[in-house]
């Protein structure tokens, strides 16, 4: 069997297996130092990554997920403004700078409403704000 980097015949006492990509190498060809392959367990080997799979991403194979990460903002602009502006003027025959309006301003007030809550959690909460302390402020109402 042969290395997948150099090419050379495989010893067994100096070869590594990723789990992950399955990819078996010379420890050297993966970068690790001899001392150090000769102090690794061999449960450990049994477990080790190369750089390349622990530097991957871990995500979830989930289409649902992916298309939410890659659409996110499409998603975001239709539901929040589009259908928002579209739906009264269409359904109802609303003017189109009433809807606009009334669409900023929701947005606005629903901004403002979550960025709010640090604040009367440090106004009503049990511990109030200390530059020197800083922590949080637990209140029923906003910790619900």
């Amino acid at each position: 069997m042969l290395c997948n980097n150099c090419n050379i015949a495989l010893i067994p006492e100096e070869t590594i297996k990723c789990v992950a990509c399955q990819e078996t190498c010379h420890y050297a060809c993966f970068g690790i130092k001899d001392t150090d392959y000769k102090k690794m367990l061999p449960m450990n080997k049994a477990k080790w990554k190369c750089n390349n799979c622990k530097s991957k991403k871990k995500g979830i194979d989930c289409p649902t997920f992916l298309s939410q990460i890659l659409h996110f903002w499409k998603f975001k602009l239709l539901f929040c403004f589009v259908i928002p502006a579209v739906l009264p003027v269409w359904a109802f025959g609303e003017k189109w700078s009433i809807s606009l309006f009334t669409v900023g301003l929701r947005y606005v007030f629903c901004l403002h409403c979550t960025w709010s809550v640090n604040s009367f959690a440090h106004l009503h909460g049990l511990k109030p704000y200390d530059s020197r302390r800083i922590g949080h402020a637990a209140h029923e109402m906003l910790s619900q």
